[in-house]
């Protein structure tokens, strides 16, 4: 059974935002150690998720304040991290993958993707992938990849 994801720890996303916000904001280690310590932890790695979260959108909040940070709207819509479900990276390599062992028209690559993947994994769209059967899709691809290379 997998742990509340907001008890459980912060992930090394968040950790990696963290510490390029910090930076984007110029934040010397005394001040990042205060902000910190409003959470009650020392370390980032120490948050739990949800703080994790609290402290990226007020960061995120002060350095596009000042003109420090930008977001950039993800052009995957719900392909976020969701606990279960195949992470972005998962899901990024699923279509590098598939880019490479296709053989379908360009415009046609998408349903055989669809296709694919539902005789593999049983379900009809990416965004219903278990992270399990991402991993399982992935090692099919991958065996495509070399069938398709020792030809």
């Amino acid at each position: 059974m997998t742990p509340n994801r907001k008890a459980s720890g912060i992930t090394p996303a968040q950790n990696k935002k963290i510490h390029a916000l910090k930076n984007a904001l110029g934040l010397d280690d005394a001040v990042y150690r205060e902000i910190l310590a409003g959470f009650g932890v020392s370390t980032s790695r120490a948050l739990t998720f949800s703080g994790g979260e609290e402290l990226i959108e007020r960061l995120e909040r002060d350095a596009l304040a000042i003109g420090a940070w930008r977001k950039i709207p993800s052009k995957k819509i719900g392909t976020g991290y969701r606990e279960g479900f195949a992470t972005p990276k998962q899901l990024d390599m699923i279509a590098a993958l598939w880019a490479e062992v296709s053989t379908a028209p360009p415009d046609k690559r998408e349903g055989a993707l669809r296709k694919f993947v539902t005789r593999q994994a049983k379900v009809t769209d990416l965004r219903f992938l278990r992270a399990g059967d991402a991993s399982r899709v992935i090692c099919a691809l991958k065996a495509m990849n070399r069938q398709a290379g020792d030809e």
